[in-house]
């Protein structure tokens, strides 16, 4: 796993749109990764705790929330966005993984802009609050639901799967209502069956995968009071299991950081120079090309952030739905490529991708005519 800042966050995610769909486990992913793309500080137990507010650290609340009440029922909502300049990043709250309220979601998909990324995951609701054959109507329910994510999604968009985290030996979340506190002695056996079937039809579809129950199932005593829910240094590593995945599937790879405890220009120092072979040779470090024109690409699937998208879901969000500004347009744009989505790949290891003394965004918008670790040198433009 790597261990990623601030600065390397903001420069893998530009001119990305990812989407968080799922729980409240999945809120926290998404609060933690605005956080990083603003700064390295840990969340709060009260910001993690939060839900439905209007806004969080520079985000808004679209639908839901408390504009619509809080409560723990199976029709809550709550729709998120944050939006910078080369970053866009939404969040749907899920109490189930196929319904009419996916379907509505899906349909922003489809008359919107599409993601470049999607991280869902829903277990805990659909196996505790749909009656007694729950489990098999989750099953019929993640089968509709990969489908739909293959027919109606670019294949330049990926799709990752996150298992469902590990639950304590009591549970005593809101979620769970009093009229459902016998299924605390089972949830934990549910969660993993569900856990089978959810990765397994992910692995069929070529989805992307982090086993989330995997890392975290021996680390419970990270985990806080209601049985749940984690606390801020385990959701800090979440966000870097689901960044390195990222960097992986885009063929990106991130300079290594300094050891705890070492100086900086020691090593494994990040933005190093780059490291020649033993015969002095330099044919596998990454060298810029000039390019004296540029043009963005208008293939689908394949557009910026920069240009003009329509408001979601509701008249709230038009407020903050807005032409994206790219009048800070960075001169030095850095370019790596993904081979084909979703496809595994047997290619030899590729070089690292050297970043010079990072002062502004380098990554990179969609360059489908490139080759994989080319770096281009924009002039500065104006959209």
């Amino acid at each position: 796993m790597l261990r990623l800042n601030s600065q390397d966050v903001h420069q893998l995610l530009h001119n990305k749109f990812v989407d968080i769909l799922g729980d409240s486990i999945q809120r926290s992913v998404y609060k933690y990764l605005i956080q990083l793309l603003q700064s390295d500080s840990l969340l709060t137990s009260s910001q993690m705790k939060s839900k439905g507010e209007f806004s969080f650290e520079n985000d808004h609340l679209i639908e839901g929330g408390v504009l619509d009440g809080l409560h723990n029922g199976i029709r809550y909502q709550e729709v998120r966005q944050y939006r910078a300049c080369y970053h866009l990043i939404h969040f749907y709250f899920l109490t189930w993984i196929y319904s009419e309220y996916f379907e509505s979601i899906l349909e922003d998909f489809r008359v919107g802009l599409q993601p470049d990324v999607l991280n869902l995951n829903s277990c805990i609701w659909d196996v505790s609050r749909y009656g007694p054959s729950s489990m098999m109507e989750y099953r019929k329910n993640l089968e509709i639901a990969f489908n739909k994510l293959d027919a109606d999604l670019p294949p330049s968009c990926l799709v990752i799967w996150n298992m469902t985290m590990p639950l304590g030996p009591r549970i005593k979340s809101g979620f769970l209502i009093p009229e459902l506190q016998h299924l605390s002695q089972t949830l934990c056996q549910d969660i993993i069956e569900g856990n089978f079937y959810g990765g397994t039809l992910a692995g069929l579809h070529l989805f992307d995968m982090v086993d989330l129950h995997f890392h975290f199932c021996f680390d419970m005593g990270n985990s806080v009071k209601d049985g749940i829910h984690w606390d801020n240094v385990v959701h800090r590593w979440i966000t870097n299991l689901l960044l390195t995945q990222l960097a992986n599937a885009w063929r990106v790879v991130i300079p290594k950081k300094n050891p705890w405890g070492t100086k900086a220009g020691s090593i494994g120092a990040s933005w190093s120079i780059p490291r020649q072979q033993l015969d002095g040779s330099t044919k596998n470090v990454i060298a810029p090309v000039s390019m004296t024109s540029y043009s963005f690409p208008t293939m689908r699937g394949h557009r910026c952030l920069s240009q003009d998208f329509p408001a979601l879901r509701s008249p709230k969000a038009s407020l903050f739905a807005q032409t994206m500004s790219s009048e800070m347009w960075p001169s030095t744009t850095f370019i790596a490529i993904r081979g084909p989505p979703r496809i595994p790949s047997c290619d030899p290891p590729r070089p690292s991708l050297v970043y010079p003394v990072p002062c502004r965004s380098s990554l990179p918008l969609h360059p489908g005519q490139f080759t994989v670790g080319q770096i281009i040198d924009l002039p500065c433009r104006t959209i």
